[in-house]
């Protein structure tokens, strides 16, 4: 569910028991774990994250690094849970897909280029051109029509102000390329002190260990 609709719901519920709203009464989204079971068997495609942004007020810019090494490290704990908590996908994972692209220049556009931040957006369920050009293009060389695509990694203040920290707010499209469609979208979130313990607790929501 999209957090700012959910936090409308709880607002209205507080209104009608007769409470007082405030922040204090705002509670944490829960995360969305992503559906690996329909995808078991399957060769999808993990694109990489461009998009890892945090707020001013956290004061986290030295703790997340320069642009290129905090997307590094994003991606490599992206890799890391869906490896070890979902092993019975078949994973194709960002550098290889930047080998594939870079086998065919010109043709392959890079990853990392396509723009697939867009995907952030809960609003959209078709995904736009020439997005999806590039994507059904690059998946057709390395895995099957099924692509995941991690959108947007943002470092904010938890919704729940009772709580310290900073929350980690991971945002997570599933597409089929064959045709142009988001098949799933959901969001992982993670409270804590320092913005990888956060973002590891938002992928541990996401990607749960299974019995």
């Amino acid at each position: 569910m999209d957090r700012r609709l959910t936090i409308g719901l709880v607002a209205m519920l507080v209104l009608a028991c007769g409470g007082k709203s405030g922040p204090a009464d705002l509670v944490q989204p829960v995360s969305n774990p992503l559906p690996t079971v329909t995808l078991a068997g399957q060769k999808v495609a993990v694109f990489p994250l461009t998009y890892l942004v945090a707020q001013e007020s956290l004061e986290w810019r030295d703790a997340i690094g320069p642009r290129e090494a905090r997307l590094m490290q994003a991606d490599s704990l992206i890799e890391e849970f869906l490896m070890e908590r979902a092993p019975e996908v078949d994973w194709v994972f960002p550098d290889e897909l930047r080998q594939a692209a870079g086998r065919a220049p010109g043709m392959l556009r890079e990853p990392d280029r396509m723009g697939a931040a867009v995907l952030r957006s809960s609003d959209i369920d078709k995904v736009p051109s020439p997005l999806i050009s590039h994507m059904r293009n690059l998946a057709a060389v390395v895995g099957d029509r099924i692509v995941l695509v991690p959108a947007a990694l943002v470092f904010g203040e938890p919704i729940d102000t009772t709580l310290e920290g900073g929350m980690a707010e991971f945002t997570v499209s599933i597409v089929d390329v064959r045709q142009g469609l988001v098949r799933w979208h959901g969001a992982g979130y993670g409270v804590a002190d320092d913005p990888w313990a956060a973002f590891r607790l938002a992928l541990d929501g996401m990607v749960p260990i299974r019995p």
